[in-house]
């Protein structure tokens, strides 16, 4: 039985595996480089001064994300 999603997977690490030459070393340093940029974007983000103070602190910024 095939499910598309496991499908999709499997074609998107064949194609990193490839763009990579199948070098593991290769695959794991584009892999940390993505870590420590998402990291930085992360840090970045955590840093920008909030556009709500006071009474309003409370509501949601419209640019997150919603969360339940």
């Amino acid at each position: 039985m095939n499910n598309p999603i496991i499908d999709e997977i499997r074609e998107a690490r064949a194609a990193l595996a490839a763009e990579h030459g199948y070098d593991l070393a290769r695959i794991n340093a584009w892999a940390r480089q993505q870590t420590l940029a998402r990291q930085l974007r992360n840090k970045d983000e955590a840093n920008k001064p909030s556009h709500l103070t006071g009474d309003n602190a409370l509501v949601q910024n419209p640019d997150s994300p919603s969360r339940p």
